[in-house]
């Protein structure tokens, strides 16, 4: 195998073990182990674990860029973003795994800027959903804080299609039950 395919096998068992686990599932022998792949490739790659850990918050970056895309060509937030949810299911767990390791101020300044992206894009489509088209501030700070929520409640195991419905229409109900008073 060349040197770049498993430079990128190394990105992406630790952009998976990050997002299952956070930093601590991060371990070179762990790596090594799954990969069937000597130990040395890892510091000839990525020299230490905070230059590896910056490789992955670029990988982040690069997910995020993906789905940000995709977010655009939706058409509306439910089917189309939560399905888009489900589809990129390792970058939803990852950015929780951001936010459950905000003491680190490198996975935190990630956090802030892969939200940002995603924010902007799907800003419109959320605000729409709720039925705050017409206040898109009101709407996303809104949507910050069902974000918060949701990476609360979300598990590897949770995070499919009628989950992420439940938690949609909950939002949902309370926009619609708050305009009623």
């Amino acid at each position: 195998m060349s040197q770049p395919q498993n430079r990128n096998r190394w990105i992406e068992a630790g952009f998976e073990l990050f997002a299952q686990e956070g930093l601590e599932g991060i371990q070179v022998e762990r790596l090594s182990r799954i990969l069937k792949l000597n130990k040395s490739g890892y510091y000839h790659y990525f020299g230490n674990p905070e230059r590896y850990q910056g490789v992955l918050m670029r990988h982040m970056h690069k997910q995020a860029d993906l789905m940000v895309t995709e977010i655009r060509a939706c058409a509306e937030f439910d089917p189309g973003f939560l399905h888009l949810m489900v589809k990129h299911k390792l970058t939803i767990l990852a950015t929780m795994q951001l936010v459950r390791n905000r003491n680190v101020p490198m996975l935190m300044e990630t956090y802030r800027e892969v939200t940002n992206k995603i924010d902007t894009a799907l800003l419109p489509l959320w605000a729409e959903y709720i039925g705050l088209a017409h206040n898109q501030p009101l709407a996303l700070r809104y949507f910050e804080m069902i974000r918060d929520m949701f990476f609360s409640r979300i598990t590897e195991n949770t995070l499919h299609y009628d989950f992420l419905v439940m938690v949609a229409t909950e939002a949902k109900a309370l926009v619609l039950d708050l305009n009623r008073t």
